[in-house]
């Protein structure tokens, strides 16, 4: 899917839902590509959405806001969105609140 020279994500259909899995760093450059592949998702799979984001070494505050993005067309779409992340992406998003 969604692919830029620090970011990939791709999709995989499971028994939850459907799974948009990132690889990389979430930042300014890569934000476009994340962006993106979650309209995509959130569009062509209405159902409930897991994104991956245990592979992501880094979220940068763009990224931040790009999650805060998807969570939002998500409420609007009426779709379950739920976000996986790895302990220190997790620590990052807690420190930028």
């Amino acid at each position: 899917m969604a692919v830029s020279d620090r970011l990939s994500c791709q999709v995989r259909e499971r028994a939850d839902g459907v799974h948009l899995i990132v690889t990389g760093e979430l930042d300014y450059s890569s934000r476009d590509a994340f962006n993106i592949a979650v309209r995509a998702v959130l569009t062509g799979y209405p159902g409930g959405v897991v994104l991956d984001l245990t592979a992501v070494r880094f979220v940068s505050s763009e990224g931040a806001s790009s999650l805060i993005d998807a969570a939002r067309r998500a409420a609007d779409a009426g779709t379950r969105l739920t976000i996986l992340t790895s302990p220190p992406v997790w620590r990052r998003l807690e420190l930028l609140g």
